[in-house]
């Protein structure tokens, strides 16, 4: 269960959820093994090792925990998502495509209105004050082609397959 996960976020939950004992023993081996005593972690080694049972059954459903909030913080669900390449990815414009559509626009934000509330700077992206028109920067044009041509099409089998790993990880 431990390997679907980046190394760090495993040592880290690791440390948090060791017991006293598991605890004394990661700080007493400092660069030559020698007892620092000082309780701090000065090597993160004993934390690529599985710990206890019990540890170990902490930090898993941790992770377990963290794939399901995150799944539960998506605008719109797996089957929503589905749906809206079954029906709302074709080229009909009947009502219930249409709400299939808005369903699974919903999640990737307002780009435009978020810029313009932020100077140019979309949340979480680029260095601050920085925007797509600045000196030497070229905007790159896309061409992809066959079953990616379709951008809204592409982002949303992106992001099914998202919720397929984090479903599979919080059901593991």
């Amino acid at each position: 269960m431990v390997s679907r996960f980046d190394d760090v976020s495993v040592r880290t939950l690791r440390a948090l959820y060791c017991n006293e004992q598991e605890w004394a023993t990661l700080t007493s081996l400092g660069g030559s093994g020698s007892r620092l005593g000082n309780n701090n972690l000065r090597n993160l080694d004993g934390l690529g090792q599985p710990l206890s049972a019990a540890t170990e059954l902490s930090v898993e459903s941790a992770l377990k925990s963290l794939c399901r909030l995150e799944l539960e913080d998506k605008a719109t669900s797996l089957q929503v998502d589905a749906a809206w390449l079954g029906k709302g990815s074709s080229s009909s414009s009947s009502s219930s495509s249409e709400g299939a559509m808005e369903n699974a626009k919903k999640g990737f934000g307002d780009r435009d209105s978020e810029r313009e509330k932020t100077g140019g700077q979309q949340k979480g992206r680029g260095r601050k004050g920085s925007s797509s028109s600045s000196k030497g920067v070229q905007k790159v044009e896309m061409d992809p082609s066959g079953s990616f041509s379709d951008s809204m099409r592409s982002a949303v089998l992106f992001r099914m397959e998202k919720k397929r790993l984090l479903l599979a990880a919080a059901e593991e």
